[in-house]
C-alpha cells in the first residue's frame, strides 16, 4: 500500500503523524485523537483485515499502546501507537473491530492496568483475580508472598546478582 492512500486519514489533522520507515508505516495518534474511528476508517477504507498484536509499554507518567493491522489483500500493515497517561489510563476497546483484541485488550489490562472502554467483560486473563498491581508497569514491586508462595530471592539468586 503506498503512501498517499493514508492522506485521507491524516489530512487536515495535525494530531495524526504518519512514519514510514523500510516500507513499513506507523501512525502515530496524539492529543486524544478518537482511536476508535481511525482504526475503523483503517479496517473498513484501507482493508485491514486483521489485528495481529496489541501491547503495550510503560514510560515514566505515559503508556505507550500498539495496535499491529495487516491487510492480506492488499499485502501490508501497520503500526498504530497511542499515548495515554497513566492517571487517565482509559482507551475505546476494538473488540466489536477485531474479535481478537479481546483477549488482547484483557491482557493489557491485566499486566499494565489500562482500561478499554465498552468492553464486555475485561478482567485479568494472567494473573489471579485477586493479585494487586499490574506486573509491567515501571514501579511493581514483586510481593514477597502470594498465598504460601514465597516471591523472596533465594540464596542462589542473591549470590548470582551480586
Amino acid at each position: 500500500m503506498e503512501q498517499y492512500t493514508y492522506t485521507e486519514i491524516i489530512a487536515n489533522n495535525p494530531d495524526i503523524q504518519l512514519i514510514e520507515a523500510q516500507g513499513q508505516y506507523r501512525i502515530l495518534l496524539k492529543n486524544k485523537v478518537d482511536l476508535y474511528s481511525v482504526l475503523q476508517e483503517l479496517k473498513e477504507k484501507y482493508a485491514f483485515e486483521v489485528l495481529s498484536t496489541l501491547t503495550a509499554t510503560h514510560e515514566n507518567e505515559t503508556f505507550r499502546v500498539f495496535y499491529s493491522l495487516m491487510s492480506y489483500s492488499e499485502n501490508t500493515e501497520a503500526t498504530i501507537e497511542v499515548c495515554v497517561e497513566r492517571e487517565e489510563a482509559t482507551i475505546a476497546s476494538v473488540g466489536s473491530l477485531w474479535t481478537s483484541a479481546l483477549w488482547l485488550e484483557r491482557e493489557v489490562y491485566d499486566l499494565f492496568g489500562i482500561s478499554f472502554t465498552n468492553h464486555p467483560d475485561l478482567k485479568r486473563i494472567l494473573m489471579p483475580e485477586d493479585w494487586e498491581g499490574h506486573p509491567l508497569c515501571k514501579d511493581y514491586v514483586i510481593p514477597e508472598s502470594y498465598g504460601e508462595i514465597d516471591n523472596r530471592a533465594s540464596a542462589i539468586t542473591q549470590d548470582f546478582n551480586t
